[in-house]
């Protein structure tokens, strides 16, 4: 496998496919407004929140402040953190995808093409705009 795995990295659109993939799944999780995702993420953080993070109930964990009627997260849990930051969610989606490409090379590819595809169309507004 690890030798299929190799075989197919060496391929720069294979590779190309697995960074697009990644970038899409860390999008999704982090940023994207799909609603089924973005209600996932905000029941996230009203138990972990970010630095940043406003609401109008209180925050159960890390540092508060209350603004109005509502508050704001000046210190945020590491959970928070770690989803809020495309740096830091990147990194653990990268190892994801990379661990199960060399578990099952094709299996992962076949999967991670509706991923990568579905930034092209972003990424083409983005540049004709």
């Amino acid at each position: 496998m690890i030798e299929t795995a190799l075989f197919l990295l060496a391929k720069p659109v294979f590779a190309l496919l697995l960074a697009l993939a990644v970038y899409s799944i860390t999008r999704l999780i982090g940023t994207d407004s799909f609603p089924p995702i973005e209600k996932l993420r905000q029941k996230f953080y009203e138990h972990f929140p970010h630095d940043g993070y406003s609401t109008l109930k209180r925050p159960i964990r890390g540092e508060w402040v209350a603004v109005g009627r509502g508050y704001l997260v000046n210190v945020g849990t590491w959970p928070g953190e770690l989803v809020s930051c495309p740096w830091c969610l990147g990194m653990w989606v990268a190892l994801v995808a990379t661990a199960l490409f060399f578990l099952w090379p094709i299996t992962t590819l076949a999967l991670c093409v509706p991923f990568a595809l579905r930034v092209v169309p972003g990424m083409i507004q983005s540049f004709l705009h």
